[in-house]
């Protein structure tokens, strides 16, 4: 499992440099977006009742 979370951890480190060397490319505005997934399911799931 660990061997997992650290494979996991390193390909989001590997996609973040490569989304913040793309802004600096193209200028476009960096937005960050914290997602709670247990308070975002729980509103799809009370939107589809």
């Amino acid at each position: 499992m660990r061997k997992f979370i650290e494979m996991v951890t390193k390909a989001l480190v590997k996609s973040a440099q490569r989304a913040r060397k793309l802004v600096e490319m193209t200028g476009t505005p960096l937005v960050v977006v914290e997602f709670d997934t247990y308070r975002s399911s729980s509103s799809v799931n009370t939107q589809n009742k």
